[in-house]
């Protein structure tokens, strides 16, 4: 912990890398524009970066001029130590594209000047495809390179993690966290007044058919960040509950006789 703070505070007094000589490119896509591509096909790229220092590359879509936002392979390192780099787009519902541009930033998340910029015609129906789709070769062994340098990196943030305290604390709350928006209305709320014991059974409705909504649109749309999704309406959840359980417990004192 205290080697990376020191690292982070000593940054701005750190020599600063020249990017005055790198360039990057994009090599090939897969498909070649133009395409129309279905419910959640992705439109690769791959990339090449004529670096002596690796960098983060990413890709957003344009529809003329506005930011069409997409589902991304996010921002995977490029340079020397790993080659070429591939991102993709897609979409789950109709989009039109008609240009893409590939920024950059360092391996601590500041942007880099660097950027390129690809015209294309590319569309998405939002339709399910009946077959999926044959890849290139280069999309599946550029892919399987970085999924292995992906979970290189995750294993050692996970082996960071694990001796860290922080561990315990989210080993602890994960199973906590979904049950506690439909536990604490039953539970805390059993021996309120009349008015407050139907409120509270009525947020814990509302809670699980909210849950279910999520479920559904989950299955539908087939997002890859689901439990994110749960946890974050969970813990909205949990603390809306909480401020109705402070509001009932400050009432309750306010109106008992002295």
């Amino acid at each position: 912990m205290i080697a990376p703070l020191l690292l982070l505070l000593l940054s701005p007094f750190t020599p600063a890398v020249s990017f005055a000589d790198t360039r990057i490119q994009v090599l090939a896509t897969d498909p070649a524009s133009p395409a129309t591509l279905g419910h959640w096909e992705q439109f690769y790229l791959r990339i090449g970066c004529l670096s002596g220092q690796p960098m983060r590359v990413r890709g957003d879509a344009f529809l003329g001029g506005t930011r069409v936002t997409s589902l991304s392979s996010g921002a995977p390192i490029c340079g020397p130590a790993t080659g070429d780099a591939i991102i993709w787009l897609a979409y789950t519902d109709p989009a039109r594209v008609d240009r893409i541009v590939i920024t950059t930033e360092d391996e601590r998340g500041h942007a880099l000047p660097l950027r390129a910029e690809l015209s294309v015609d590319l569309t998405w129906t939002g339709q399910k495809p009946a077959a999926p789709r044959p890849r290139a070769d280069w999309v599946a062994q550029l892919q399987r390179e970085q999924d292995r340098r992906m979970k290189a990196e995750m294993d050692a943030y996970q082996a960071r993690l694990d001796s860290s305290p922080i561990s315990w604390i989210i080993a602890i709350l994960m199973p906590i966290v979904p049950f506690a928006p439909l536990v604490l209305p039953l539970w805390l709320g059993r021996r309120w007044e009349p008015a407050w014991q139907r409120a509270s059974r009525v947020f814990a409705v509302v809670y699980v058919v909210g849950s279910a909504g999520i479920i559904i649109w989950v299955s539908q749309t087939g997002s890859n960040i689901a439990p994110l999704w749960f946890y974050i309406f969970a813990t909205v959840a949990t603390v809306a509950w909480l401020a109705t359980w402070l509001a009932h417990t400050i009432m309750s004192r306010h109106n008992t006789p002295t």
